[in-house]
């Protein structure tokens, strides 16, 4: 009976993973990235606070990390990244 579970345990781990790896071929348009400069009027230190806490969601200067790349994980990222430039945009057009 163990040896049972063990098989249906593999073969799901098995088919999980093939559907991860099917899944990557299943992406979203990626953010638009444009390098963005500094804002004027503020000071240096705010400047870089707010460069490395919102830039990524409210700039078009987005920094993926390596895993907002993979599926389905991206669909949150990106839709994230769409909804806080929709809210406020330090790059607007």
């Amino acid at each position: 009976m163990a040896q049972f579970y063990s098989f249906r345990i593999v073969h799901a781990h098995k088919f999980t993973l093939n559907v991860c790896r099917l899944l990557q071929f299943i992406k979203p348009k990626e953010p638009e990235y444009m390098p963005v400069g500094n804002l004027t009027g503020v000071p240096d230190e705010v400047n870089s606070i707010i460069r490395k806490s919102c830039f990524n969601c409210h700039s078009t200067e987005t920094n993926l990390e390596w895993y907002d790349k993979f599926t389905p994980v991206n669909f949150f990222v990106y839709e994230h990244i769409r909804e806080g430039r929709k809210a406020m945009d330090y790059f607007s057009k």
